[in-house]
């Protein structure tokens, strides 16, 4: 799995042009692999954790998550080939709010 990873998106070369604003709201900031994962970092730049239901925010990401990435051609070949993806979010004052992860099960 880990050519794949290297393959596709190796993160070292990601994360060359990073931090990289995604949108407005949100930063990546950096990208790495662990065993069958790809690990996305990202702070929201105008919100601290305090500002941020949890709850709510990840129910929300993590259903326009799924959606995006089991319809892109790139992530989902990772999926199909056993590869989670993995996203982490922490407020502007570097403290984490939660994650995402997003399973080859998860675009069946």
């Amino acid at each position: 799995m880990g050519e794949l990873i290297s393959s596709i998106a190796a993160p070292s070369e990601i994360n060359k042009d990073l931090p990289m604003m995604v949108d407005k709201e949100t930063m990546l900031i950096n990208v790495g692999a662990q065993n069958d994962a790809l690990i996305y970092n990202y702070i929201l730049v105008n919100y601290t954790s305090a500002e941020v239901d949890e709850y709510q925010f990840l129910t929300t990401m993590g259903e326009r998550l799924t959606n995006s990435v089991c319809t892109h051609l790139e992530t989902k070949e990772l999926l199909n080939n056993g590869i989670s993806l993995h996203y982490y979010y922490n407020g502007n004052d570097s403290i984490f709010i939660g994650k995402i992860i997003i399973s080859p099960s998860d675009c069946r």
